[in-house]
């Protein structure tokens, strides 16, 4: 047991670091990992998965109120209630495809599409200036958006940093640096309401 904590451990700190340097967030690293890795079912590792990301969002908050950096209130609100309502969709989808499929098809799943999300968001950073310039401002589109980034992540544990990437930066024209508030808002309330489910 003291090996797998160890294990998870440095993962999750790896993750975080890579997850900073990259601006994907460590969400998108650790689930796959742990994946794997094995040890755990879908489910006990969505756990392990979303309290690290929640922790490493908690970190990012306080550090952003700190900076004094502005925001859009109400894109802010849009996308964070997206996400929430999101996460409780892509909830029940995993709740279930765990009941009617089995463990290592979920997982596997999960995993290529998590490689296939990464590979998207890589090429569009290497090649940002070749791809149009968005710049939505819908309120129904930007809400829509949390939404889908919302129970995809859910769905398949990650953090939601690599979809946020390109809804921000690739839709709706923001800078890395602009986008660092909407990003860990529609995150943090990704995950308090996973939590909240696990609690319940």
């Amino acid at each position: 047991m003291w090996f797998e904590f160890l294990l998870y451990g440095i993962i999750v700190l790896l993750a975080t670091i890579l997850g900073v340097i990259t601006s994907a967030g460590g969400g998108s690293i650790i689930n796959p990992v742990f994946d794997l890795i094995g040890i755990d079912n879908v489910s006990t590792i969505a756990v392990y998965s979303t309290i690290a990301v929640f922790s490493m969002c908690l970190s990012s908050l306080y550090k952003h109120a700190n900076s004094g950096n502005q925001f859009d209130k109400i894109i802010m609100l849009l996308l964070a209630t997206g996400s929430l309502t999101g996460g409780c969709s892509g909830d029940k989808i995993l709740s279930l495809s765990t009941q009617t499929v089995s463990n290592s098809k979920v997982i596997s799943s999960s995993v290529n599409i998590t490689i296939f999300i990464l590979l998207g968001v890589l090429l569009f950073t290497i090649n940002r200036e070749i791809f149009p310039r968005y710049q939505i401002r819908s309120k129904i589109v930007i809400f829509i958006f949390g939404l889908l980034v919302g129970t995809l992540s859910v769905f398949i544990g990650i953090g939601g940093g690599p979809l946020n990437v390109i809804v921000l930066l690739g839709f709706m024209s923001m800078t890395a640096k602009e986008s660092t508030a909407y990003s860990i808002a529609m995150i943090f309330f990704l995950k308090f309401q996973k939590l909240l489910a696990y609690l319940y």
